[in-house]
């Protein structure tokens, strides 16, 4: 089964869609796909698969980061040809160990395959790493190898190719895999990035026979130009958006049922980032959640923040360290560790409806006493990670999210009166002070409310009344509504 993420919701004709501006592409094609959501906890697996629906060959970059603080697990490039395309699986291997991507598709990479490790029923497998947040590149977060078991995934398309290297990559051919791994960057072949990739994925079950697939959200016209020549150690493609050469970056975002293009600067290294939060701003996201014991129903939702790094982690910010009097970069409030251990936290307001229509309450339970120091206890109703799971309903014994298993709950609940059906409608539009949460201005001074998220609903049911002696499993995503608003210091609403 497939959904939108958060960001894809937009039901528009090709035809009313703008150009020369990146957007989320409703259709989930696109130049950058955001995978939302990664686990291997619990016994899962998840699948990823990515497709070419051009007749043009692709150099991509493939990333996976952690749900912590968005640091890098496992970086490669991978050249598809016409109309290829690529699965993979991220699996586990043990809870002390990282996580690890197999494959048995033999498109070319870089590393190459006789890097990766055999697998001995065929195929390769690559471990997720620690190194971005291990030793030298720690980060207040776990440096343990399990922090790579549960994240987010990048796909960026850094050219079309011509000639001789799309010879290289065409699979109805012999490949030439060493050709456009160790390609110039200025080679005349390397073409402007053209779009037409999508992206599935799929969280496995294997014992309780369950499978939760999704989409990708799919961004287009994310470069003008190719993007070979600019990358560094931390592979920073997300912040390298660009509309043509001395042009301001573009993103356009729909405004109440119109289309609003947004100007960024280009020459400040910084503010290119802004495009991609702001195509991904969130003001409110609402959805349905079902908590009902008789039919052992429950609700969670994934929401990620792909942008979030570059505004909140000093590795990316170019920092000396967490400690550094630089505040983080709006719309977040917190560096990564800075104020809360381990943690970036952007606080919310919560709002429920049952099924009539009536009010719910959801009210912040009192922050149990820990021990802890306050830099140590996350607040409630907040989101404190790149990747976060929000639930809904009593914490459970195991301490993992009853649905997806994630350790790293968010919970929203203690109802007044008493919910097991109905609406949640979660609220970006004020920081942790009261005051707008706004998004760095456009060139125009228009900006934005929020927080950048993609993301999706997660329904589990467990029936032990199919049979005596059989329990049967069943889970369903859907997507999430969301609403994207201007606003001003003031509280108004209302682009300029």
């Amino acid at each position: 089964m497939k959904i939108s993420s958060l960001a894809g919701l937009l039901a528009l004709s090709a035809a009313s869609m703008p150009a020369s501006a990146m957007f989320v592409n409703s259709q989930g094609t696109g130049q950058l796909l955001l995978f939302p959501y990664y686990t291997v906890h619990n016994g899962q697996s998840t699948i990823l698969r990515l497709h070419n629906g051009t007749p043009r060959a692709k150099s991509l970059r493939v990333q996976l980061r952690e749900s912590y603080n968005g640091r890098d697990t496992l970086d490669f490039a991978l050249f598809l040809g016409p109309y290829d395309s690529w699965t993979g699986s991220v699996v586990s291997v043990g809870e002390s160990v990282p996580a690890q991507l197999r494959t048995r598709d033999t498109s070319c990479t870089a590393p190459d395959k006789p890097e990766w490790t055999m697998q001995p029923d065929g195929g390769w497998s690559a471990d997720l790493m620690t190194f971005y947040f291990d030793n030298d590149m720690a980060d207040t977060g776990p440096t343990l190898p399990s922090r790579t078991h549960e994240g987010y995934v990048q796909v960026f398309e850094l050219a079309e190719l011509a000639g001789p290297l799309a010879d290289a990559v065409d699979s109805n051919g012999p490949r030439n895999c060493p050709l456009v791994r160790d390609v110039d960057p200025i080679n005349p072949n390397l073409l402007r990035p053209g779009g037409g990739l999508s992206g599935d994925f799929a969280i496995v079950d294997v014992a309780a026979g369950t499978l939760l697939g999704g989409s990708a959200t799919a961004i287009d016209d994310f470069s003008r130009s190719p993007l070979y020549s600019q990358t560094d150690i931390v592979q920073n493609y997300l912040r390298l958006g660009n509309s043509g050469p001395e042009q301001p970056v573009k993103a356009s975002v729909l405004l109440d049922g119109s289309w609003r293009e947004l100007l960024f600067s280009l020459r400040d290294p910084f503010r290119a980032i802004d495009a991609v939060s702001a195509v991904l701003a969130t003001d409110a996201v609402a959805g349905e959640v079902l908590h009902e014991p008789e039919t052992g129903s429950f609700t969670e939702w994934v929401l990620t923040a792909p942008s979030k790094p570059y505004h909140a982690d000093t590795l990316y910010l170019g920092w000396s360290s967490w400690t550094t009097p630089e505040p983080a970069v709006p719309p977040y409030e917190q560096l990564f560790g800075g104020t809360v251990y381990a943690a970036s936290c952007a606080q919310f307001d919560a709002n429920a409806w049952d099924t009539e229509g009536s009010p719910v309450s959801l009210r912040p339970d009192v922050p149990p006493e820990t021990g802890e120091s306050p830099s140590r206890v996350l607040p409630e109703f907040s989101l404190c990670g790149v990747t976060d799971v929000v639930y809904f309903g009593p914490a459970p014994a195991s301490g993992r999210t009853p649905v997806l298993g994630s350790p790293r709950g968010v919970r929203v609940w203690n109802p007044q009166p008493g919910f097991e059906a109905g609406t949640v409608q979660l609220s970006f539009a004020r920081n942790t002070a009261g005051a707008p949460r706004l998004l760095r201005p456009d060139l125009n001074g228009v900006r934005l409310r929020g927080l950048p998220l993609i993301g999706f609903a997660a329904t589990k049911y467990i029936n032990t009344n199919i049979s005596p002696g059989v329990l049967a499993n069943h889970v369903y995503a859907q997507s999430l509504v969301r609403s994207t608003t201007c606003g001003d210091a003031q509280g108004n609403t209302g682009c300029p």
